[in-house]
């Protein structure tokens, strides 16, 4: 629902330089050439710190302010949690590159591979938990890339579509990120790469906004990876001062933020995803999955 930064600097300086001559006895005119010399000074490099793991810090974490994170699309990444088992993958692009969709049954110790390739799908746009230990996703299939919500009631092993669940579901146009597919029509998002897409909210450059009737209003967190939504309200991770890592940070249905705690090690600047599960937050951020009481 991190799931790179961009430093850029450029240093021109131009110096002029000229000559004019005096005009000599014989009326003749020299004119001196004029010089221009540019120079440009290497951008500077950056290393990214080494993730440690520490003891969480106390207080209400301070949003900060970050370029917002861009990512190629194929890379965002989702978790749902159902009854005994966790559900992940990866969007993929489709006829470019292949999404990923994985079971466990162990807490996230062991995955099994449960991507509907003999369907012949492409993309995978949404993930849900459904039915219990089963689960609903929104992919795009064939090589029409049709957009389609399939069904599993074998733990992921057979799927099946069920166009009548997606005429009312709501999800990202993955023709077009700048766009929300919903049953009473399309709503533009309010940027051109909407991502994790919870409910009613979504990441847009980097900050979370909810939608209230048909505008969106921003939430006060930025630097945002992923969101996650549950009967309490919305839990954003994200980037603050004053966490060396991943903020939670919980906001109740009437926007009131509360401190959900901070994950060590972890950087908003990485392909994301978010699922609550009771009092526990998953994450999937880079290469670690982590749980976290919120």
């Amino acid at each position: 629902m991190a799931r790179g930064a961009e430093l850029r600097g450029a240093v021109r300086g131009w110096v002029l330089g000229g000559a004019l001559a005096v005009v000599a006895v014989a009326a003749v005119v020299l004119s001196a050439l004029a010089l221009a010399h540019v120079r440009q000074e290497p951008p500077a490099e950056t290393v990214a710190p080494v993730p440690t793991f520490g003891p969480e810090p106390t207080g209400t974490p301070t949003p900060t302010t970050a370029p917002p994170v861009s990512y190629d699309r194929s890379l965002e990444r989702f978790v749902a949690v159902g009854d005994g088992v966790i559900w992940r993958g990866t969007a993929g692009s489709c006829g470019t590159v292949a999404p990923t969709l994985e079971r466990s049954a162990d807490d996230g110790e062991t995955w099994t591979d449960v991507a509907p390739a003999y369907l012949g799908i492409g993309g995978l746009v949404a993930v849900d938990a459904f039915a219990g230990s089963e689960a609903e996703i929104i992919a795009t299939m064939g090589d029409e890339c049709e957009v389609q919500l399939l069904r599993t009631f074998t733990q992921g092993r057979f799927w099946a579509p069920y166009p009548d669940v997606l005429a009312g579901a709501s999800f990202v146009d993955p023709a077009d990120a700048g766009s929300i597919r919903r049953p009473e029509g399309a709503l533009d998002a309010p940027c051109d790469d909407a991502r994790s897409l919870r409910g009613a909210a979504l990441v847009c450059d980097a900050v979370a906004y909810e939608l209230e009737g048909d505008v969106w209003t921003a939430l006060p967190s930025t630097n945002v990876a992923a969101i996650a939504a549950d009967d309490e309200g919305l839990v954003i991770a994200h980037g603050a001062d004053g966490c060396d890592g991943m903020a939670l940070t919980r906001y109740s249905p009437e926007g009131v933020a509360t401190d959900a705690g901070c994950v060590a090690g972890l950087s908003p600047e990485n392909p994301t995803a978010l699922a609550i599960s009771g009092d526990d937050a998953v994450l999937w951020s880079g290469d670690e999955w982590v749980v976290s009481t919120v």
